[in-house]
């Protein structure tokens, strides 16, 4: 099974590391590289940044070069709520929208970041966006499930997730080594509640930087070890870090790191 991925972008050239980014001008082209370097899966973006147009909705000719580059939209991230509070902003139509499209692409997983704008203080205002998403999911026929990304722990977290279907937890081991966690027994606690989704790989240094695979303080080979041992089926899509224009090479070399502890 291929469970590598990559978050939109990585595989394009760019100037500067700009992560976050929607590559307007090029996307396209990221399916031929996905070829070329025979990554199955992409993580869609849909951010706040001109959203009305994102290419998301054109869903057809992203069918088309998913059957031409024999790749598939694994899940969309919808770092929209970096920049609307998912709780006081009215999104419904755009929600539904979004998962009308995911399911025309065959991606069943919607990551939720919730930072910045969308960061959420306690299980309370967690419990307030399990329901909103639900809401939104069953008017839709539960047809998708919900990956939540957050700066809670994991006992947080499954202290409200238990008492919701479909919606569980995108784990970044990057930002949770940020964040001062036990990354490691905090897989097991996900996986032992049956609450990991989906796994974001990204390495950082001990000023809290994001740097290449392999060269942070993130526990990545013991993670995936993890991983394993649990028999996970979901995605590893990678976050990781590239170096201005050396982007593509940096990319490629970081899916190597991972495919040689993943097989």
């Amino acid at each position: 099974m291929n469970q590598i991925g990559i978050m939109q972008g990585r595989l394009l050239p760019h100037e500067i590391f700009e992560p976050q980014l929607f590559p307007w001008a090029e996307w396209k082209k990221e399916f031929l590289q996905l070829s070329i370097n025979n990554v199955k899966k992409i993580e869609w973006m849909f951010n706040y940044d001109n959203y009305q147009n994102n290419p998301l909705f054109d869903t057809e000719v992203i069918i088309d070069l998913c059957r031409k580059y024999n790749a598939e939209v694994s899940s969309v991230c919808m770092n929209f709520f970096m920049c609307q509070n998912i709780l006081q902003t009215s999104v419904d139509d755009i929600m539904e929208k979004i998962i009308q499209c995911a399911i025309k692409l065959g991606a069943k997983l919607i990551v939720i970041p919730l930072f910045e704008k969308s960061i959420v203080n306690g299980q309370i205002e967690l419990k307030k966006v399990c329901d909103w998403l639900t809401g939104i999911n069953d008017r839709q026929g539960n047809l998708v499930k919900f990956a939540l990304e957050t700066e809670l722990d994991v006992l947080d977290l499954s202290g409200v997730l238990k008492d919701y279907e479909n919606i569980g937890i995108c784990y970044d081991i990057g930002n949770a080594t940020g964040f001062g966690y036990n990354t490691v027994q905090e897989l097991v606690e996900g996986f032992e509640k049956e609450l990991i989704y989906e796994i974001h790989i990204k390495d950082k240094d001990s000023n809290c930087s994001t740097v290449l695979l392999g060269t942070g303080e993130a526990k990545i080979e013991e993670c995936i070890g993890v991983a394993k041992d649990y028999h996970y089926k979901g995605n590893f899509i990678l976050e990781s870090y590239y170096r201005g224009l050396n982007s593509i090479q940096d990319t490629v070399d970081n899916i190597n790191y991972i495919k040689k502890i993943l097989y």
